[in-house]
Order: C-alpha cells, then sequence, then structure tokens
C-alpha cells in the first residue's frame, strides 16, 4: 500500500508525497542530497517521509492543529488553527476520482488551475459519508476536483475542502526527507557536515525541550523554513 499523506486522514502518514519529493529534487541539479534519494527505492523513500514529516512536526508551533468535526485529527501536530476550509456542494461526479462543484467555477479567478492540489476532499453524505481523499488536480473552468479514488462515484454530495498545507511546511519535510537520505540518522555524519539543530525549547514551559527527532537533529535547510512559525522567545543550540 502507497505512503497516506492526505491531510486530516485518520490514516495520514506522512505531510508529503513521495511524487512531490521527487519533483522538487529533480528540478535542483546542484542540491547535494539528489543522487541520495534518487538512488533509493519507493519503500526507503517513503520511510524518509514518514520520519521527516515526524521530524518537523514535533517541534512547539505557535498555532494549534487543524480539528474538524467528523473527521479525524491530523495525525501531526502541525500549525494550521488558520488553515482554511472550505465547504460546498458537488454537483456532478463522473467517476470515483472525478467530481465537480459548479458554483466554484463562478469564482475561477480566486482559485486558478491546481490551486486546491495537495489538499484533501472530505465527503459528509451519503455512501461516502466520512471518507476523505487527496486531491490530485484542481480545473478552475468547471470547478472540478480529481482525487486518489473514493470508492464509488459519488453523486451530489456536501464536502469539505482542506486547503494544502502551507508551502513553507512541505519545503521544510521535504528538506528533511532528502537529508535523511543522504545522512540516514547517523548525529555523527550530520554534526561532522555543520547540518543539524541539536535542541528547541521556550524558556518558561516546564515541559522542557522539543526536539525534532530521534537524534534531535533537523537539517539547517528545514530549519530556515519553519523557524518563523514556532513558539515565541525560541531557544536553539547546534549540534
Amino acid at each position: 500500500m502507497s505512503l497516506n499523506a492526505t491531510i486530516a486522514s485518520h490514516f495520514a502518514e506522512s505531510l508529503v508525497s513521495v511524487a512531490e519529493v521527487s519533483a522538487y529534487i529533480s528540478s535542483r541539479s546542484a542540491h547535494p542530497a539528489k543522487d541520495a534519494w534518487e538512488s533509493l527505492d519507493t519503500a526507503a523513500k517513503e520511510g524518509c517521509c514518514r520520519q521527516a514529516s515526524d521530524d518537523v512536526s514535533r517541534l512547539n508551533y505557535c498555532l494549534e492543529p487543524l480539528a474538524l468535526p467528523g473527521f479525524s485529527t491530523l495525525k501531526f501536530p502541525l500549525p494550521l488553527k488558520s488553515h482554511r476550509v472550505l465547504g460546498g456542494t458537488l454537483t456532478s461526479s463522473q467517476s470515483s476520482t472525478q467530481m465537480a462543484d459548479a458554483g466554484l467555477a463562478d469564482v475561477s479567478n480566486l482559485y486558478p488551475d491546481d490551486f486546491f492540489k495537495g489538499g484533501s476532499l472530505g465527503i459528509c453524505q451519503g455512501a461516502c459519508s466520512g471518507k476523505i481523499r487527496r486531491i490530485t488536480a484542481y480545473n478552475s473552468a468547471n470547478g472540478g476536483f480529481t482525487t486518489e479514488a473514493f470508492d464509488k462515484a459519488l453523486g451530489e454530495a456536501n464536502y469539505l475542502l482542506i486547503w494544502p498545507l502551507p508551502v513553507w511546511t512541505c519545503r521544510a519535510v521535504i528538506e528533511q526527507a532528502v537529508s535523511i537520505a543522504l545522512w540516514g540518522r547517523n548525529p555523527d555524519a550530520m554534526r561532522d557536515s555543520q547540518m543539524g539543530i541539536r535542541s528547541v525549547s521556550s524558556p518558561g514551559r516546564s515541559s522542557g525541550y522539543f526536539k525534532s527527532g530521534p537524534e534531535g537533529l533537523l537539517c539547517p535547510e528545514a530549519w530556515n523554513e519553519i523557524r518563523p512559525y514556532l513558539a515565541r522567545d525560541v531557544k536553539v543550540e547546534r549540534a
């Protein structure tokens, strides 16, 4: 079974898909982890995505996790309190992966093609009520969604649309995933390469240090992406 990266799914294992990481790294020919990532098989790449998602989400963010009544909360506590959720009604469904909300076509200037790609579509009524799937494409001309397959064609149904994760979240997880591909979980190798945040703490909190993983290491590229969104008065110690 492939890696589940569906936002708000009870079965979510990762915040990014293998395809997203591969697309990112393939467009950066000089990235030091490019060869290491591309040499891995699919199972190993999925493992890097799982670990990176866990590493990034362990830190103490300044916002609260997203919670949706009727759906499971996101497995990892990322800062999604202000994350947008759009409600609507599907007006047509051609198959288990193709459906549309004609009302969105009227606001195509607000939501261009693939605006919702990477988000999730949760169904609130009918045979697929409570099911949620990752959005793989969006057509602004007709408000059409392409998703990972539901159990059957949906017909008309109310839905919740969970917007894609912020770009900074995805980049942080991706950079951490490819760093794991390059260095593994070897703290000595990461320290020798000058990579890694050893620990993060917020003064005045009784819970002490917030570590980013089993070794407490987070690559600097990931750190640079998430740093503005951590709780205030964060203290950082270099590995």
